[in-house]
């Protein structure tokens, strides 16, 4: 039985905190900007603005924490038992420092935009922050430069970041909006979920055959069970999303479904954490 590495469950827990408050930082903002009208003269949106603040201050902090946390491990994983006085070397001399540090000052940069009152600007800041995740993806290890599997991970990141980022603000919408107003942003949100979910399944096809190989040998290795582990939660969440889209039309009330919303919540958080451990193995491509 393979030894607890309390080291490497740090590393994915730190990253999936980092990576996930930046989807919701990002997904709030998009849910601010373009789901829920913040142009409503009849102050249906009232209470969820109100909300998105909370909520984008929270994500923002765990976004930070996340970040530190993660450089803090890695440089503990590089120089064992020296962390504190190898942790400057690390952020100023090597590539994975210089992507935290730009992590963080998008980070930065994001706060200062919100306590301006310009969201879309946040937004397309936070857009930014996501998409640079993919330079800690398997394209830049093994190609270090532009390629057809940068760009798949690039937009797969940030169709992830664009709907799973996006569920906590639409929990808050269906559960505080007056009842016509989250209906008609719940349907908004759907044509945005359905635009991520054609882009993320074709860019993880491509991500497939490129990184783990033929599609029946993937239950052979650690890195294609995980993949299918991945693929099976997100073939649920998006079984959820199509029978929540059913009730809609049955004449279902936004607020009926806050409770699907809140288990898609989970399903995205585990698809998160699959995808952070996908990221730290070796496909079998480069074994």
């Amino acid at each position: 039985m393979p030894a607890f590495d309390a080291l490497a469950v740090g590393l994915t827990a730190s990253r999936t905190l980092a990576v996930g408050a930046l989807f919701v930082v990002f997904g709030t903002l998009l849910v601010a900007t373009v789901i829920a009208d913040p142009a409503a003269a009849n102050g249906s949106m009232a209470e969820p603005h109100r909300g998105f603040a909370a909520l984008l201050r929270g994500a923002l902090l765990g976004a930070i924490l996340g970040v530190g946390l993660w450089t803090g491990l890695q440089t503990e994983a590089m120089a064992p038992g020296e962390m504190l006085a190898r942790a400057p070397t690390v952020l100023l001399q090597t590539n994975f420092g210089h992507l935290m540090l730009l992590r963080l000052g998008l980070l930065a940069a994001i706060g200062l935009a919100l306590a301006a009152h310009r969201p879309r600007p946040a937004a397309a800041l936070a857009g930014l922050a996501a998409a640079l995740q993919a330079a800690h993806l398997h394209a830049m290890a093994i190609g270090h430069g532009p390629s057809l599997l940068l760009a798949s991970e690039v937009l797969h990141v940030l169709a992830a970041a664009s709907w799973l980022g996006s569920l906590p603000a639409l929990l808050l919408v269906v559960t505080t909006a007056r009842p016509g107003a989250a209906t008609a942003a719940v349907r908004r949100f759907s044509v945005m979920a359905f635009s991520a979910v054609l882009v993320i399944g074709a860019t993880a096809a491509l991500q497939a055959v490129s990184l783990a190989g033929e599609p029946l040998s993937l239950a052979a290795t650690a890195y294609g069970r995980v993949c299918l582990a991945k693929a099976a939660l997100f073939a649920a969440l998006l079984a959820l999303a199509v029978r929540n889209q059913w009730r809609l039309r049955r004449g279902a009330s936004a607020a009926a479904l806050g409770g699907s919303i809140g288990t898609a919540i989970v399903l995205a958080a585990l698809i998160l954490a699959l995808a952070v451990i996908l990221s730290a193995m070796p496909p079998p491509s480069e074994a």
